[in-house]
């Protein structure tokens, strides 16, 4: 029966006899495994003298030995003292049999080696012996276990090879036991070969876990360093993008390389974040102001607010509000908000700055290393050519003006480098520093009149400029107008701290305090079915403009008005045209001769990489009036703060990014960027003038579009070509560039992400699921373990100062309150900043995969912004649900990452807390962590804790917690104390907790099959999983008693999470309900294939008594890695109960784990198994439901298979609420089922209560057992009657053949029936579901008795093989007979041989038949001698499913002494083989 984890549980369900306990029989089965080992080697001995001498010595051996031994009962009553009798048994040999071969083979390779080294010495071919050196030491290792695990052989335990018997594959199954004994030398022959089979497969075992295990630590390890080139091999090109390295989050380049990338990412997704707060604030601020503006209105008017009149009062407010600040934000220069003081100030640090971060050029440190390069090689030439012109003299440096010009050069460079150097440290310092150098003393507001204009309005609505102590720091109106300016004006400073040519900085130092972008509709990506269109009013007035322009255009006073009608038309149709493609940027068009000209071609955006240095944002842009109305500018000040900000952000990051990750890449001995010069010297001048290098191997860094020359230190140099595509995300874009596959991205993946968004996102049942398995996460880091963890969840977190929040309050806020209302705009919206900006945030993984599955179809990038900060207009009706819907859905979307979010939080703020704690214990502080990591000694020193030193075991885990604004190559954190724990708790999270972002390139290639539901969440909790446990190792093993004891929670944590509760759930579960092992083994084999191995929680029986449960699996995020592991061990259990072999059993439980494993991978997506079901698979789902009939006609088919597909977008919660509804009115569903009010209000929290129904399932099961009697049926007579000549052979091997499969499917039934009795069904219940499905009475007796009886040939059979055969010879004129009849004696002894066999613990007793050879006779005839009944031998036909060459001739005692010495000779040439490494030692 399957095996349960919770069986093992003390407290289990006992049987009539008391069952040996857990530990019992586990420590009883190493004892009995230890006791077996010199067994072995004495039965070994025993059994090559019974070889010899034809005695039976060896059972009587092992019978001794068994009879010695006092703990082989308890070792054998329970499944794990099987497998811990199995491990010590095999285990020691095997570990020293591995020793000893590679040490052998070290020695084999350090020869082979030396060979080697000779043949290339002398010319000769050695990639053989360098082959041989290379897999010598683990060959031999291999070799060495797998003979040492054959002394040990137990045919108890078995092979893999014997889950093979009885299949169509038995005859190749080489090492699949053979269990049939005999006696004298045939049972020695048998059980040596045993032997040598169990250490042959043993050997290829051992060498596949090897594999694998080096296989898995190269996918799971990140890499330190980038895939030096790529293959010209196409096919192992994609292999190393896609699967050798696609694993891997930084694919195949670095994990240095792909952290700074994120962190770049997340810099803008903090800003996203903010700067929507922001907008926010002044929505939620002019709205708490409305029922004032309805009073007044009242007592204005005398009449009564109606709704069309409020939304008119409403709107008429806010335009006048939001226009004000419009202008309030772009004024001009001379009349901005910032003082005097403030901008001169302003103006001299940034200019300072944007000094400082162009002499931090990347580009001067190298031309200026290369300058002095050269230059000290000419100053040597110099002083050689000085000693050869005067030999013997001393020279004169100071007198030779060359050297002394040489030398001048030298100093002004080394000055140039050294000033280089440290601008490039104070940028990074500016950098570290953070903040802003505009605070509410830099704006003068209350002397401007447009100012005071809102400040009147809003004081008459009864509201407040400034809600907060300090301003910024609350909601009001006025918070909100300084958050914004500052906002855009810091983050102006801070480009200023790049690189960019003097024009452009001068450029934005002049626009402080009033640059702010302007943005168009036409330009704005606003999705598939949101696409901006001019109304025909606006081309009237645009037309109207551009007339009126080319009249007053002194060079058209000699043309017709109706010709420049014309031409105005023609100007705004082809505008409107050209932006519609979003294709040539405006200030790449020019005016010419009245008419518009492209300047550039045409380039798509997204034919262009990923990151972007595009300073022309900084730019203002001059359009025409006609321009501006056709173009439909966007006056919300809301979006254009948004719209600024995110743009700034980004030019900001990417600059900061790619001048880090130069200086990563520029130094040490893996240098990744090469100059022209390094090109040339490699590859030769016309290679790399003419871009003739591969583009494998290398790849140049040039300008792209719309960015400017000099921004980037990459300009004009090479890299690697894995290292470019690594830094600007260089990927297959086929679904944007191609025609095809953006066809594709519409009808398959935007479906499957619709489908798949309905299930979740729309699925109130999900968002509970969602909520609950997101905690896993968080509790199998420790989270909620009850200790000082309980001080940060509920008292005080520590984030804020002066303030005392628990970090539960502060998750609350970060999340609830972000849906439902808005973020604070106090500290806590700081923490959110923080939280984006180091990935913790917003990385919740469907959402995100779903997101990327729908595309521009539903939502454009920043859909949400432009909708809620008006730059959508509301347009027709249609836009208007458009822009409604997405409302709705944003929330519900946003929702459901904030459930993720809200554990995340906790398991930062938890491990934030955590490590400040134990560092601060051992004297890290703000003062000195930067001196810590730079390994100063003096603080090193004064590191301690108890007397004892901990300096170099802190710095070395310090150094190895940082990734992101961390500076390995100086080793310092380029960020405040608080924010470098903030990055340590962080990282934590990052890869402890499932996380878009580190999705790798092979996830996120599946993503765009049609294949697969939620891929990337099983991906991750894999990685997220092993890195909890490697987290811990790595705390354990710090060598810090603070950090160690983080560890230890950590593992307890991860342990209880993923295998203790499922378990003592269970457990606690089957005691409270009294429900046995027995029932829910039966239980098992009744619920849907999906559940099979789920963690099943019995919860109670309804009213027939049938059990009720709940599949925990759902709710339980790491499930899959539990799955697989419950799928072995059920297979060993169900294994036990048929007397299966140990190894027969993990193999087809080894099979069934992986197909749980790829499942989510491999199966089909919801909408396409919806569509294939309703078209490939005509009209038939996946579990045999017809969806249409093949009677219905056409029109009925195609609305059938319609209905069918509309249902996989059917929301989750449809379904739920309606079984709710009839839950309380009693209603019956479409099959007759009733529902209970109490289980299904369970269902709504995530924990769908579920009823086993035998009586249905039975119905299933004898349909599919019918089918698959129908199948074995076929399997013997299909390929017999096809009309052609069979031999008497085949004839029997078929028979045999379908004989199995026919056994087979019997004993599937008859344990189905078994289950569905302890589930309570009765033999009359059992007798009608099973005979209504066509069962004959004979087959159905057998199935209540557990037994087997074989089907004979019918009589169609045999008339027609007569017929057959009778055709055939009329038609050749041969005379051969009836095949049957030959065949007819075998298949009666088959029958006589297998009759009333259990169907439980039988296995089918079939012979093995050798074919006859086939002779020529003289006149080239072949012949086949017939079979003979009586030549036979009975000792043949009891040989079970083996092979007749695996065993000793049945007359071998009678043999001539020279043929018996020939076929031992013969053994013992295959024995001597695997002895060898054994004979070495």
């Amino acid at each position: 029966m399957p095996f349960q984890l919770q069986d093992e549980l003390p407290g289990g369900s006992k049987t009539d006899e008391e069952e040996v306990g857990l530990v019992t029989s586990a420590l009883a089965g190493v004892y009995t495994g230890l006791w077996n080992i010199p067994k072995g080697f004495f039965s070994l001995g025993a059994e090559v003298l019974d070889l010899g001498l034809g005695t039976e010595s060896a059972a009587s051996v092992e019978k001794f030995f068994d009879d010695l031994n006092p703990f082989d009962d308890e070792a054998e009553a329970r499944l794990s003292g099987k497998l811990t009798q199995a491990f010590a048994q095999i285990a020691p040999l095997g570990i020293a049999g591995f020793a000893k071969g590679a040490r052998v083979g070290s020695k084999l390779a350090r020869d082979l080696a030396k060979k080697a080294v000779v043949a290339r010495r002398t010319g000769k071919s050695f990639g053989m012996l360098n082959f041989g050196r290379k897999i010598a030491k683990t060959g031999m290792g291999v070799a060495g276990a797998g003979a040492a695990e054959a002394i040990v052989a137990d045919e108890d335990i078995g092979t893999l090879a014997d889950m093979l018997q009885g299949t169509s594959l038995e005859g190749a199954a080489v090492t699949m036991m053979d269990r049939e004994t005999r006696e004298g030398r045939s049972e020695a022959y048998r059980r040596l070969m045993n032997r040598i089979k169990f250490g042959t497969e043993g050997a290829l075992f051992n060498l596949g876990l090897i594999g694998a295990g080096k296989g898995i630590k190269k996918l799971r390890t990140p890499s330190v360093e980038p895939l030096a080139a790529y293959s010209d091999n196409p096919i192992v090109k994609f292999l190393q993008q896609n699967i050798i390295y696609g694993a891997k989050p930084e694919s195949v380049g670095s994990k240095a390389i792909f952290e700074a990338g994120r962190l770049a990412q997340d810099e803008v997704a903090s800003v996203v974040r903010v700067t929507t707060e922001v907008g926010q604030d002044l929505t939620r601020a002019i709205e708490r102001l409305m029922p004032t503006v309805e009073k007044n209105y009242l007592q204005q008017t005398g009449k009564a607010m109606t709704r069309e009149g409020a939304r008119e009062a409403s709107n008429a407010f806010q335009k006048s509000i939001l226009d004000d600040v419009k202008k309030l934000l772009t004024l001009k220069p001379t009349d901005n908000l910032l003082t005097d003081a403030a901008r001169e100030n302003a103006k001299k640090v940034l200019g300072e700055r944007s000094k400082l971060a162009r002499l931090a050029d990347r580009k001067l440190v190298q031309k200026a290393e290369n300058n002095l390069s050269s230059l000290f090689k000419q100053r040597q030439t110099l002083l050689n050519q000085r000693a050869s012109q005067q030999p013997g003299t001393a020279i004169k440096l100071s007198e030779d003006a060359a050297i002394k010009g040489n030398r001048n050069q030298i100093i002004k460079n080394i000055k140039n480098l050294r000033d280089s150097r440290k601008a490039i440290q104070s940028i990074k310092e500016f950098d570290r520093q953070g903040g802003g150098i505009f605070t509410e003393s830099s704006y003068n507001f209350k002397d401007n009149p447009i100012y005071k204009k809102i400040e009147e309005a809003v004081k008459k609505a009864g509201g407040k400029m400034q809600t907060g102590q300090q301003l910024g720091r609350g909601d009001g109106i006025g918070d909100v107008i300084f958050n914004v300016r500052s906002g855009i004006d810091n983050m102006s400073a801070r480009l200023l701290n790049r690189n960019m040519p003097e024009e452009l900085a001068n450029i934005l130092n002049d626009q402080i305090g009033t640059y702010m972008t302007t943005d168009y509709r036409m330009h704005l990506d606003m999705g598939l079915l949101s696409k901006y269109k001019p109304t025909a009013e606006d081309l009237v007035k645009a037309q109207k403009s551009r007339l009126d322009q080319l009249i007053k255009d002194p060079k058209n006073f000699n043309r017709t008005k109706q010709s420049l009608d014309i031409q105005a038309k023609k100007d705004v149709a082809r505008f409107v045209k050209k932006r519609g493609l979003d294709e040539i940027p405006l200030d790449k068009m020019q005016a010419k001769n009245g008419d518009l000209k492209e300047v550039v071609n045409p380039v798509t955006r997204t034919e262009v990489e990923n990151i972007k240095l595009n300073p022309n944002i900084l730019k203002p842009k001059q359009l025409e009036e006609w321009q501006r109305i056709v173009a439909g500018e966007v006056k919300d000040p809301r979006y254009n703060f948004y719209s600024t900000v995110l743009k700034q952000a980004r030019l900001n990051a990417n600059t900061k990014y790619l001048n880090n990750i130069y200086d990563v890449l520029s130094k040490g001995k893996n240098k990744q960027i090469f100059t022209q010069d390094d090109m040339i010297q490699r590859f030769g001048q016309d290679a790399v003038l003419n871009n003739k290098i591969n583009p494998n191997l290398f790849k140049k860094v040039s300008v792209g579009i719309d960015e400017v020359a000099g921004m980037s230190p990459f300009e004009g140099l090479y890299l690697r070509a894995p290292v470019y595509d690594s830094i600007f995300d260089v990927s297959n874009n086929l679904i944007k560039n191609t025609g095809f596959m953006q066809a594709y991205q519409y009808a398959i993946l935007a479906p499957k992400g619709i489908a798949q968004i309905s299930k979740t996102i729309l699925s109130a049942l999900t968002h509970a699921r969602n909520f609950v398995s997101a905690g896993a996460f968080a509790a199998a880091n420790g989270i909620l373990l009850p200790d000082q963890n309980l001080k940060t969840l509920f008292s005080d977190a520590g984030l804020i100062k002066n303030n005392q929040r628990s970090l539960i309050g502060i998750a609350k806020d970060l999340t609830a309150n972000r849906v439902i209302g808005g973020i604070p705009a106090n500290e806590v919206r700081d923490i959110a900043e923080q939280l984006a900006k180091y990935g913790v945030t917003g990385t919740q993984v469907e959402a995100n995969v779903m997101r990327q599955n729908v595309g521009n179809v539903i939502n454009s990038a920043d859909q949400s912004a432009k909708d809620i900060f008006g730059a959508t207009l509301d347009g027709s009706k249609f836009q208007k649900l458009m822009r409604k819907s997405r409302e709705v859905y944003g929330k519900l979307e946003d929702a459901y990452v904030a459930e993720d979010d809200f554990w995340k939080i906790l398991t930062w703020g938890t491990e934030r807390a955590r490590y400040k704690g134990a560092l601060e214990s051992y004297g890290v502080s703000s003062e000195n962590f930067n001196k810590i990591l730079a390994g100063d000694v003096n603080e090193l020193a004064k590191i301690t804790k108890d007397g004892k030193n901990f300096g170099t075991q802190v710095q070395n885990f310090l150094q190895k917690s940082l990734v992101r604004n961390y500076d390995s190559s100086a080793k310092q954190f380029l960020g405040p104390y608080e924010e470098m724990l903030t990055e340590i708790a962080a990282n934590i999270t990052r890869n402890n907790v499932p996380n878009y972002a580190y999705i790798g390139r092979f996830g996120r290639a599946l993503r765009v099959s049609p294949f697969g539901n939620f891929i990337a969440f099983p991906l991750e909790v894999i990685r997220t999983g092993n890195n909890v446990l490697e987290q811990s190792i790595k705390e354990i093993k710090s060598g810090i008693p603070e950090i160690a004891k983080v560890g230890h929670k950590r593992l307890f944590s991860f342990g209880a999470t993923t295998t203790a509760l499922p378990i003592a759930l269970t457990s606690f579960f089957k005691s409270r309900n009294d429900v046995t092992n027995e029932e829910m083994d039966a239980l098992r084999r009744f619920v849907p294939p999906w559940s099979r191995n789920s963690t099943l929680l019995p919860v109670g029986r309804d009213e027939n008594g049938y059990l009720k449960y709940v599949d925990y699996s759902y709710a339980n995020a790491y499930d899959i890695l539990l799955r697989p592991f419950n799928a072995v061990i059920n297979e060993l259990s169900r294994g036990e109960a048929t007397e299966d072999s140990l190894m027969k059993a993990l193999g087809t439980g080894t099979i069934d784990a992986v197909g749980d494993l790829t499942e989510p991978f491999t199966s089909e997506s919801i909408f396409t198994e919806a569509f294939v079901d309703s078209t490939l698979r005509r009209g038939v789902g996946k579990s045999g439901r017809r969806i249409w009939s093949p009677e219905d006609d056409t029109f009925v088919k195609v609305a059938k298979g319609v209905k069918h597909i509309a249902e996989a977008f059917e929301p989750g919660s449809l379904a739920q609420f309606q079984r709710l509804s009839d839950s309380i009115t009693g209603k019956a569903d479409t099959y007759g089922r009733t529902f209970n009010f109490a289980d299904e209000i369970k269902s709504l929290a995530g924990f769908r209560v579920q009823n086993v129904d035998p009586e249905r399932g039975m119905i299933y099961k004898t349909t599919s057992f019918v089918k698959g009697l129908k199948e074995s049926e076929n399997l013997f007579t299909a390929p017999l009657l096809k009309g052609g000549r069979v031999s008497p052979e085949k004839i029997l091997n078929t028979y045999k053949y379908s004989e199995q499969r026919r056994f087979d499917t019997l004993k599937e039934m008859y344990r189905d029936i078994e289950a569905a009795k302890q589930l309570g069904m009765s033999n009359a219940q059992i007798k009608v579901k099973v005979k209504r499905r066509g069962v004959s009475d004979k087959v159905f007796k057998d199935l209540i008795r557990g037994q087997y009886n074989p089907k004979r040939p019918s009589d169609f059979f045999k008339r027609r093989i007569a017929e057959i055969t009778r055709n055939l010879n009329a038609e050749t004129g041969e005379s051969i007979a009836n095949p049957y009849i030959e065949a007819r004696p075998f298949i009666n002894e088959i029958i006589r041989q297998n009759i009333r066999v259990d169907l439980l613990t039988g296995e089918l007793n079939i012979p093995s038949f050798d074919e006859p050879e086939e002779v020529m006779d003289p006149l080239g005839t072949v012949q086949t001698p017939p079979l003979n009944p009586s030549s036979i031998s009975p000792n043949i036909i009891s040989a079970q499913g083996q092979n007749v060459s695996s065993t000793l001739p049945a007359n071998f005692a009678s043999l001539p002494t020279a043929e018996r010495s020939k076929i031992i000779e013969e053994f013992f040439r295959g024995w001597l083989i695997v002895l060898t490494v054994w004979a070495v030692w």
